[in-house]
């Protein structure tokens, strides 16, 4: 379950990465604990949140019920 948290936000990183430099987008999809379950979620949430107040770059939050959602929500199921 942690490896697939961590995948998630590993995968929203990198999609936000590639955007334009111009106009970058950040995306974290948080699993079924949610953001405040004071494990990856959190962590996620609180690094996200430094890089919005030193970059000035806003991100999408997006909560997940079920991991199947999740993988969805991400895109990781496409082929």
């Amino acid at each position: 379950m942690k490896l697939s948290q961590l995948s998630l936000t590993v995968a929203a990183l990198f999609i936000a990465a590639s955007a334009s430099a111009a106009d970058p987008k950040l995306g974290i999809v948080y699993d079924a604990g949610g953001k405040f379950d004071k494990s990856f979620n959190q962590s996620a949430f609180e690094g996200a949140s430094r890089f919005k107040k030193e970059t000035n770059i806003n991100f999408i939050e997006v909560q997940a019920s079920s991991d199947t959602q999740a993988e969805q929500v991400s895109g990781s199921g496409r082929e």
